[in-house]
C-alpha cells in the first residue's frame, strides 16, 4: 500500500504490518442487509481487501433507509449493488455470492474463510453457518 492509497488515517493509528494482515484476511459476511452492507463498507474502508458477501435478496425500497443502498439500487441483487458501490467508493472488488446459504452449500461458500460473520435474518441460514463454522473450528460471531 502506498502512502496515497486512501488508508493514511489507518496507517497513522495502526502499522503497515496490521494493514497488510487485514488485507490478507479472508472475511465472509453472511448477509448484506442493514448490518452486512454497513459492515462491509466499514471493513473495506479500514483496509479489508478479501471480502466475500453472501445474500439471496434484492434491494427493496424499504431497505434504502437502513442499508447502504440508494434508490437507484432498488430491484438489484444486494450483493451486486454492494459490489458496485464498494468498488466505486473505495476501489475494492469484493466477491459477491448471490445465493441462499444452506447445509448443502455452506462448506463451499465458507471455503478459505479466516473470519465468518453471521448477519442473516433467517434461522435456517443461521444454523447452516453455525454448523459449518463448528465443523471447521471457526468462531462465527452472530450480530443480532
Amino acid at each position: 500500500m502506498s502512502p496515497n492509497d486512501g488508508f493514511t488515517h489507518e496507517r497513522i493509528y495502526r502499522s503497515d504490518e496490521v494493514l497488510a494482515r487485514l488485507a490478507e484476511t479472508q472475511i465472509v459476511l453472511c448477509g448484506a442487509g442493514a448490518l452486512g452492507s454497513n459492515l462491509a463498507d466499514m471493513l473495506v474502508r479500514q483496509g479489508a481487501a478479501k471480502l466475500r458477501v453472501i445474500d439471496r435478496d434484492r434491494v427493496e425500497e424499504h431497505n434504502v433507509s437502513t442499508q447502504l443502498y440508494g434508490v437507484s439500487d432498488v430491484g438489484v441483487w444486494k450483493v451486486e449493488a454492494l459490489r458496485s458501490r464498494l468498488y466505486r467508493d473505495v476501489g475494492i472488488e469484493i466477491e459477491a455470492a448471490r445465493k441462499e446459504l444452506s447445509e448443502r452449500n455452506a462448506k463451499k461458500l465458507g471455503r478459505g474463510a479466516d473470519i465468518v460473520v453471521d448477519l442473516f435474518d433467517n434461522s435456517a441460514a443461521r444454523q447452516a453457518v453455525q454448523d459449518e463454522c463448528r465443523a471447521r473450528s471457526l468462531e462465527a460471531p452472530v450480530a443480532s
